[in-house]
């Protein structure tokens, strides 16, 4: 790869800083599979894109780095609150769809954030509940 494509390294590290902040909220209980049987908002899938990312970068033995519990609490209450407006918007654009529009989520400055592909399966699960199974009549998610 040339250096003219490479990420500067402030930028990388604090993506994988990110990263590792993250999985430390999932491992203190902050982040991951939702007790209250409501799986619209189960983080299960954005979880295991989460542990794919680490375990491509880091190896899937590296030991995970543990945050302070306010770093901890501070990325579960912005998750919480992204992934409810998340579900809320795609679940109203399927819910009113009529024709064959596409559905865009453009992630900005997120680090290694697995948000937007997590969408694809908040998506799926929207068209599930919304009954929406004709291919041509189904909403596609563009994230960028």
């Amino acid at each position: 790869m040339s250096d003219r494509f490479a990420i500067p390294k402030s930028i990388s590290k604090t993506a994988i800083d990110s990263l590792h902040a993250k999985l430390s909220a999932v491992d203190a209980g902050w982040l991951g599979t939702n007790d209250n049987n409501d799986s619209s908002s189960s983080l299960d899938g954005y979880t295991q894109i989460l542990e794919q990312i680490h375990d491509g970068i880091e190896g899937p033995h590296s030991k995970r780095r543990r945050q302070t519990p306010l770093v901890n609490a501070g990325y579960a209450a912005r998750m919480a609150v992204m992934t409810f407006i998340l579900e809320k918007w795609i679940d109203s654009v399927v819910s009113r769809h009529h024709n064959n529009e596409g559905i865009n989520v453009v992630v900005l400055g997120c680090g290694l954030d697995a948000l937007g592909l997590w969408s694809r399966n908040v998506l799926d699960e929207a068209i599930t509940e919304h009954h929406h199974h004709d291919e041509n009549q189904t909403p596609r998610l563009n994230v960028y």
